[in-house]
């Protein structure tokens, strides 16, 4: 993501912000819930998934990135 040029932040709520706008929490299969309630654009990456559903991503996909 940074050598696209976007800026990725460490805010206050959540663990990654990235562009100002995506706010991203990072967690394990057993993550629930979300700290950052409140916030539009904020998305829960999980460790242990195969696929998304909702406002939650497996973590395998920003490998993808890469």
């Amino acid at each position: 993501m940074l050598s696209k040029g976007h800026e990725v932040t460490a805010p206050a709520k959540g663990d990654f912000l990235v562009d100002g706008l995506h706010l991203l929490e990072v967690g394990g299969p057993s993550k629930k819930g979300n700290r950052s309630k409140g916030t539009e654009d904020a998305w829960i990456v999980k460790d242990g998934l195969e696929t998304g559903s909702g406002k939650t991503l497996p973590l395998w996909v920003f490998g993808l990135l890469y």
